[in-house]
């Protein structure tokens, strides 16, 4: 899966759809990709059903509104899973890498056994963003790839990790060193595809750019 997140527009959304990408990340949380729920509509009607929509949220917005079910797949969370109230569509736990063991315990305890179906308030996806205290994201700092790629590695084989969603600092030019060296199934990103000095704006060549890599990537892995 290849997401493109922070869309601020029904342009760039068609153009993003047109570029391949798998999913696209609307941003209801903060930062200056942020949109409303009415503009957030609107790229949802501009796309239709050619590809996934993720809303970002924090947890106490997502309660508060209990809104984005009737045109988003899924949500993307920013708060701790143990603030948030029981999920009425499929949600995505954001994770910000800060070591080695944090990462385990966090796999660790979002893995339902093997084969088996993840509760509901297991999180369908992982994204593994970088930490950055003043951001939530797209702030283009890097996560360390081996750290991922351990942590990964070192999962018991009986239980069964969620859908494993590399982002920070991804760019056309390393998205594939990424997916090699992760063996994540699933990259996103944001500041790496938009216009220099214009955050929230995308650059349809470098969304191009950056599925074909990511893409390729998959196949080779596969």
């Amino acid at each position: 899966m290849v997401k493109i997140c922070g869309i601020t527009s029904p342009e760039d959304a068609l153009a993003a759809v047109q570029a391949g990408a798998d999913a696209i990340g609307l941003n209801f949380y903060a930062g200056p990709r942020r949109i409303n729920i009415s503009r957030g509509r609107a790229i949802a009607e501009a796309v239709g059903s050619h590809v996934q929509l993720i809303g970002l949220f924090a947890v106490s917005a997502w309660a508060a509104q209990r809104v984005p079910a009737a045109f988003l797949h899924a949500v993307q969370l920013y708060e701790a899973p143990a603030d948030m109230p029981a999920p009425a569509v499929r949600w995505w736990r954001v994770v910000y890498a800060t070591g080695l063991q944090q990462l385990r315990n966090v796999f660790a305890e979002c893995c339902p056994a093997g084969g088996a179906q993840p509760a509901p308030q297991l999180p369908a996806a992982l994204l593994i963003d970088a930490h950055c205290p003043d951001a939530a994201g797209g702030t283009g700092k890097m996560v360390d790839w081996e750290m991922v790629a351990l942590a990964r590695q070192e999962l018991p084989r009986a239980l069964s990790p969620p859908l494993l969603v590399l982002a920070g600092g991804l760019t056309p030019q390393n998205v594939a060193a990424g997916i090699r060296i992760t063996g994540c199934r699933a990259v996103d990103v944001a500041s790496g595809v938009e216009m220099a000095g214009h955050p929230g704006k995308k650059d349809r060549q470098r969304m191009e750019d950056f599925v074909a890599a990511a893409k390729a990537a998959f196949t080779q892995q596969a």
